[in-house]
């Protein structure tokens, strides 16, 4: 439900349980206006009072002499704002006041960046102290630990080197599988006959490399010299 203040305008939501089915006096929390609010599923009331209202203004009109003797109308006594009313009020006057505040100045609230104070750290200087080899070495400032450069070829010799031993590792195991095949040869043809002709194939293959390997390898015999 929505509230407007016919003095100053101000607008307030409220829920609709707030105004009961008879109506109530409500309070402007930004000029301090008290009128009767009628509530919206209820109007009879309201509507009820607006013709006594316009009956007795036209009374008043149409009397051309008032009694100076008579005695002034009594004002009824103002009824007493609900707290939890008043409260809703009030915040939605402060809500709207501060609205229209940012409208008229919308940098108010800006936040000003350029009076961040500036890191400490970054206007301490770096110092390059000499070494006894004639180089420099950069000192970090006080309270920070020196960080060391590392090289960075590092990285890259550990691949290298572990793709190394896993093509090492990997021949080494072949060839230990080529050995126990030939050594076996015979026993793995009884178990399956079918692997016999290319097993005795791979046998005779290795025993001519033997005999090659030994034959290049052992010295050679001195031939006698001839005689005269």
């Amino acid at each position: 439900m929505r509230l407007t203040c016919p003095k100053c305008g101000a607008q307030y939501e409220v829920p609709d349980e707030v105004i009961p089915t008879e109506g109530r006096d409500v309070q402007c929390s930004a000029c301090g206006t008290t009128w009767f609010h009628a509530h919206p599923d209820h109007p009879s009331v309201a509507q009820a009072d607006a013709p006594a209202a316009e009956i007795a203004a036209a009374a008043e009109d149409t009397d051309d002499e008032p009694e100076a003797d008579n005695d002034p109308l009594e004002t009824p006594p103002r009824r007493e704002l609900d707290p939890e009313v008043a409260e809703i009020l009030r915040s939605e006057a402060d809500r709207e006041s501060r609205l229209r505040a940012a409208e008229r100045d919308p940098t108010a609230t800006a936040p000003a960046l350029d009076q961040t104070p500036a890191d400490d750290g970054a206007t301490k200087p770096v110092v390059s102290a000499p070494t006894r080899d004639g180089g420099e070495t950069t000192t970090t400032p006080h309270g920070e630990a020196p960080t060391t450069a590392e090289p960075s070829d590092a990285s890259e010799k550990a691949p290298r080197k572990s793709g190394f031993l896993r093509g090492f590792s990997l021949i080494i195991l072949l060839a230990m599988a080529l050995v126990l095949i030939y050594s076996n040869a015979a026993e793995i043809s009884a178990a399956m006959p079918a692997l016999a002709p290319t097993l005795d194939s791979y046998v005779d293959l290795v025993n001519q490399g033997r005999v090659w390997l030994d034959a290049t390898i052992s010295p050679q015999s001195p031939q006698p010299a001839p005689t005269e």
